[in-house]
C-alpha cells in the first residue's frame, strides 16, 4: 500500500511494485491462519499478497487500497473476475460505508481482515502528521489507529480473524553495528541525517553503537536507494507484537478477542542482505545477534 503521492511517478511506482512482489513468497506465511470464508485484505498494493491466494479465495476476496493507480495494477495483475476492488481510506470515518450492502443500511462482513506491511505505514503517516506535538506525535498516532482497529472490528464477522503480518519493533536496548564496506558506511550517515526522528549513536572504533530501534530502522531501510526519500519517513518498528496486543486490547476490550496466532521471524532475503553488510553485536557481551524483522499475528474475534 502506499499513502504518498510522490509513489505516483512511473519509475516510483514501478519500484515500489517489484519490492512487493519480489516478497510474496514470503507473504503467503498468512494463509496458514485463514479460516473458511470471505478475505478483506487492507491496502492491496500492487497485489503481490493477492498473487498468493488461489481462484476459490480469490472469488471471495474485497481488495482495498488508497492509491489508484496501485489498485489499477492489482485488478490488471490478478486473473480473476470476482475479485473485488475498492478505493477507500482504513483512515476516513466513512470507511464502512464503501462496504455498505443493497439495503443501504448495513455493511457487509468478512472472516478475514488482513494487513499486510501496510500498519507501519499508516502509523508512519499519522505520527507525522502530529510531528509538532509534544510527544513527537505518539499520542494522536495511536489515537487514530485504535479508532481504525474499531473500524475494522465492526467489517469482522465473530469467529473471524484479523491478520497482521508487519514490521516487528525490537526491545529499546543498545547494540553495535559494523558496515562491511565503505558505501554502507555512507548510508548510514545519511539516513541519520535523512530521518524525521532524530537518531543518536556514538563511535567506538570500527563500531558504531545506538539503539536497537534505530538501528533496526536502518537495517530495513539502507537497500532502498531508489526510492529512499518515501522509505526513509517511515518508522517500520512501529510496535511490538506486546504492544499491538496491548493496543488492540484498548481499542476493542480483552473480551472481544483472542490471539490465535503469535510469531516473530526474520525475512531469509534480509538476514542474507544483513549478514553480507553488516555485523551487529550486542554492546553488553559483544555476541553477534540477529534482529527479527517480522510479526506474523492473528486475532480471532469471539
Amino acid at each position: 500500500m502506499s499513502i504518498r503521492n510522490n509513489l505516483h511517478t512511473e519509475h516510483g511506482l514501478e519500484t515500489y511494485a517489484t519490492g512487493m512482489t519480489s516478497s510474496a513468497g514470503d507473504k503467503a506465511r498468512i494463509n496458514d491462519l485463514l479460516v473458511p470464508g470471505t478475505i478483506l485484505e487492507i491496502g492491496c498494493g500492487n497485489g503481490a499478497y493477492l498473487s498468493t491466494l488461489g481462484e476459490e479465495r480469490l472469488k471471495q476476496t474485497t481488495a482495498v487500497d488508497m492509491n489508484a493507480h496501485l489498485l489499477s495494477m492489482a485488478a490488471t495483475t490478478i486473473n480473476c473476475r470476482e475479485t473485488r476492488y475498492v478505493r477507500a481510506n482504513v483512515l476516513h470515518p466513512d470507511f464502512d460505508k464503501a462496504f455498505v450492502k443493497p439495503d443501504g443500511r448495513n455493511s457487509r462482513k468478512f472472516k478475514n481482515i488482513v494487513c499486510c506491511s501496510v500498519l507501519h505505514e499508516l502509523y508512519s503517516e499519522l505520527k507525522l502528521e502530529h510531528k509538532n506535538s509534544t510527544d513527537d506525535g505518539e499520542h494522536m498516532a495511536w489515537l487514530n489507529m485504535r479508532e481504525m482497529f474499531r473500524r475494522l472490528w465492526r467489517l469482522l464477522e465473530p469467529g473471524g480473524r484479523l491478520i497482521v503480518r508487519d514490521g516487528k519493533r525490537p526491545a529499546p536496548m543498545r547494540a553495535a553495528v559494523r558496515f562491511k564496506s565503505p558505501h554502507i558506511a555512507n548510508l548510514f550517515h545519511r539516513f541519520a541525517d535523512d530521518h524525521p526522528w532524530f537518531i543518536q549513536y556514538q563511535q567506538v572504533g570500527e563500531w558504531v553503537e545506538l539503539s536497537r530501534p534505530d538501528l533496526f530502522e536502518f537495517m530495513t531501510k539502507y537497500f532502498y536507494e531508489e526510492n529512499w526519500d518515501v522509505e526513509v519517513m517511515e518508522r517500520f518498528g512501529w510496535i511490538d507484537t506486546e504492544g499491538l496486543v496491548g493496543q488492540l486490547t484498548e481499542a476493542v476490550g480483552a473480551d472481544n478477542f483472542k490471539v490465535a496466532s503469535l510469531n516473530g521471524y526474520t525475512i531469509p532475503w534480509l538476514e542474507t542482505k544483513w549478514n553480507a553488510d553488516l555485523d551487529v553485536r550486542d554492546c553488553d557481551d559483544a555476541e553477534s545477534i540477529m534482529l527479527h524483522s517480522t510479526m506474523l499475528v492473528a486475532f480471532e474475534n469471539v
